[in-house]
């Protein structure tokens, strides 16, 4: 099965784009747990509707993967459209694909690891999902939180989350900082407000605090997408048949553990 054959419209547009060869892991993980939570194992390989029978756990797992490339369409989109302040909405789309990642490596391990037992034991431990520095705790847990590739993206994911609080928590300053070809952003929501009651007075301060719009967000793009794809292949790897179908993973194909011995919901 395939995305361009088989996904559903935006799944099909995320094949179609340049987005595809440099995030090859995600549909190698679509292939393997999301589509067999699915309506297409019964034979209609378009029927893109979650089965009745899955459980919630597998319903956030399949939620979280989506919007993880859904939030990559649309920031590419951003960038190519270039539109009056482009790059709040491009570092908004990344800081959200980088929450899903954490929420989907969670999830996967509640259903397919050994660190987690479930996600109300996460949900309240983490505040309900609020402390960035309660689900790095998990998150430091897991198989891939400790190898170098998950260091790799964790960092680039600061410096998406640096600009991003930048220009969501701080005055707009970057409008009137413009020259005639190039629009600036700031480097750190520090910068942002400090430049609000001192204007620099030369080039060198404007390169200290301030960053090229157009250069620095399809640098850091194609940074962010190759770490975030090898992120996706240490979770490939991991995913052996003994884990794939183990019981807790058994109601992709009809079982359902949380359905008791009579098939009624427990």
């Amino acid at each position: 099965m395939s995305l361009i054959e088989h996904g559903d419209s935006r799944e099909k547009a995320f094949a179609e784009s340049g987005l595809f060869n440099s995030f090859r892991g995600y549909e190698n993980i679509w292939r393997l747990l999301i589509t067999p939570a699915t309506n297409r194992i019964f034979g209609e390989r378009t029927d893109i509707r979650i089965r009745d029978e899955i459980s919630d756990e597998m319903l956030l797992l399949c939620q979280f993967h989506y919007t993880v490339m859904s939030s990559l369409l649309r920031a590419q989109l951003h960038l190519e459209r270039r539109h009056d302040g482009f790059y709040f909405d491009f570092f908004c789309a990344l800081q959200n694909v980088s929450e899903q990642v954490e929420l989907f490596l969670l999830v996967n391990d509640i259903i397919h690891g050994a660190v987690l037992s479930s996600w109300e034991e996460l949900v309240s431990e983490t505040d309900n999902l609020r402390s960035d520095s309660l689900r790095d705790k998990f998150l430091r847990k897991l198989p891939c939180g400790g190898t170098e590739d998950w260091k790799k993206f964790r960092n680039v994911c600061a410096d998406i989350a640096k600009v991003r609080n930048a220009l969501v928590h701080g005055p707009e300053i970057a409008t009137y900082l413009k020259d005639a070809e190039t629009e600036l952003i700031p480097r750190t929501n520090k910068h942002q407000k400090l430049l609000w009651t001192y204007l620099p007075e030369s080039e060198f301060d404007l390169k200290r605090y301030f960053t090229d719009a157009d250069k620095s967000t399809q640098k850091l793009f194609e940074s962010f997408l190759e770490k975030l794809n090898a992120v996706w292949i240490l979770v490939d790897s991991e995913l052996t048949e003994e884990k794939i179908f183990s019981s807790a993973s058994l109601y992709h194909y009809g079982v359902n553990p949380h359905l008791d011995a009579t098939g009624t919901i427990a």
